[in-house]
């Protein structure tokens, strides 16, 4: 039979709850189990959840119907709740430059929270004796890491590891798209903003979110039977959002030009909201190209398969990534 070895990946966003279970064995990958469950507008706010026992109750009654075989779970930060710094620092061991950032880099790192919690990630060699290491560092608000933890709690899931969400993300995708680009660009839509992330190669460089709800431009109500419906999916709605999209991403291309000296390659589309496709015709990037993060469609059991919505598409790349192998980890 083979030893099966099943795992949960967890994506809280401004707008769902995205759970998903993968069983691993023999090296392949099988999404055996998915869950995209609405949440409230606002529900979370300043690191904490606005109103915690609607927000688990509705969780709960969601995971009563599943028969899950594990509840340890790892679980996914969004982009817009971490800070990614890079930098050189002595060559040390693990502890030691955990030591040396904690005294001497995040003191002046000018952070926006007064309780931060941090991960690093040594990147490339050091070339010379008492050279320096190049140390890609990520913080968050340790009220907010905990407060994404007690609730998956609440639930009644075991949290085992948590994750900036773009680095599931693009986990993700060095497994689904060919690696034809190693300079590119993200962007993760949700109904009510977009995160915006940069990498090179494997090296995550910096994210940044764009205020964006969705609600100025559609023009009729959401969908009551399937919460995955486009908001937005007619031809004008989607050519509002688009363009406001472009100068949105234009703004912050420049930016990030002006911090790195070069501009994506590719512009990988991802979440939930929108026709992906109609979208995607929409956006005319000055170099590069525009793809659509793929559906996870072959990961899963045929079962499955039969009965997720038929607007699935990209939504559930961040939370099958966090549970995937290579590219680079905090």
């Amino acid at each position: 039979m083979g030893f099966r070895r099943y795992r949960l990946g967890l994506e809280w966003t401004d707008s769902f709850f995205k759970l998903v279970e993968l069983c691993q064995r023999r090296g392949k990958i099988l999404v055996t189990d998915a869950v995209v469950h609405p949440l409230p507008p606002g529900w979370f706010r300043e690191g904490t959840v606005a109103e915690p026992e609607s927000v688990v109750q509705a969780v709960r009654d969601v995971l009563k119907e599943k028969k899950l075989h594990t509840r340890k779970v790892h679980i996914a930060v969004g982009g817009g709740h971490v800070r990614v710094m890079r930098r050189r620092l002595p060559e040390l061991g693990k502890r030691g430059l955990r030591k040396w950032i904690q005294k001497k880099v995040l003191p002046e790192a000018d952070l926006p929270w007064e309780d931060p919690v941090f991960d690093c990630c040594p990147v490339g060699h050091v070339w010379e004796d008492d050279g320096e290491q190049d140390t890609v560092i990520v913080a968050a608000s340790r009220r907010t890491v905990s407060a994404f933890a007690s609730l998956a709690e609440w639930c009644g899931l075991e949290p085992v590891g948590l994750e900036p969400a773009p680095l599931g993300l693009h986990r993700w995708l060095v497994h689904t798209l060919p690696e034809v680009f190693s300079k590119r660009m993200t962007v993760q839509i949700s109904p009510r903003a977009v995160e915006v992330s940069f990498f090179d190669g494997d090296v995550w460089l910096e994210t940044r979110v764009l205020s964006l709800p969705m609600t100025l431009f559609a023009e009729g109500g959401e969908s009551q039977s399937d919460p995955l419906a486009p908001r937005l999916k007619g031809e004008e709605e989607v050519k509002r959002y688009g363009e406001a999209l472009t100068a949105g991403l234009k703004e912050i291309l420049e930016g990030f030009k002006g911090r790195a000296g070069w501009m994506p390659k590719e512009w990988v589309l991802t979440g939930e909201g929108v026709d992906f496709s109609l979208l995607r015709d929409r956006l005319k990037p000055e170099e590069g190209v525009v793809t659509i993060s793929p559906s996870p469609g072959e990961f899963m059991a045929e079962y499955l398969r039969e009965r997720v919505s038929p607007w699935l598409g990209p939504c559930l790349s961040v939370s099958i990534g966090l549970l995937m192998d290579g590219g680079m980890s905090v």
